[in-house]
């Protein structure tokens, strides 16, 4: 059982940190990367560095699955503008759902930045994060 937050926290957190992006494009970011850290983080994944992928191969879901526009299409329905936080956090976690089960069957694959010393401490859960007042 994966019992590591950071990941997950991390891609809520960094949705809100670039730029002021529209409705739409937040939870397309956070179901994406929710995904590829879902993906990730499934039993038996095995990070494989002679598989590196950036968008959209794995572990980022691919241009022509069928699950991302059913989560994007969810999470629209579910929240409007000025439910942000709710929105990001539910299209977050429906795509890290969606990339865990997706990783199940994946051989190995690596996101571009999987030598990342940072990227390494937050998926093996020995980094930390804090909030501040």
């Amino acid at each position: 059982m994966d019992t590591n937050p950071l990941p997950l926290l991390l891609t809520i957190s960094e949705t809100f940190s670039d730029e002021p992006e529209p409705f739409h494009s937040r939870v397309l970011h956070a179901a994406v990367h929710g995904w590829m850290e879902g993906h990730l983080a499934a039993p038996g994944h095995q990070l494989d560095p002679d598989r590196v992928g950036g968008m959209p191969n794995p572990p980022f879901p691919g241009p022509d699955n069928e699950r991302m526009p059913g989560i994007l299409e969810e999470t629209l329905g579910r929240f409007s503008e000025g439910e942000e936080p709710g929105a990001i956090a539910f299209a977050a976690a429906l795509g890290w759902q969606a990339g865990r089960n997706a990783g199940l069957d994946c051989p190995g694959c690596a996101p571009e930045s999987h030598q990342d010393p940072l990227a390494r401490s937050m998926r093996t859960g020995t980094a930390e994060m804090r909030f501040y007042a």
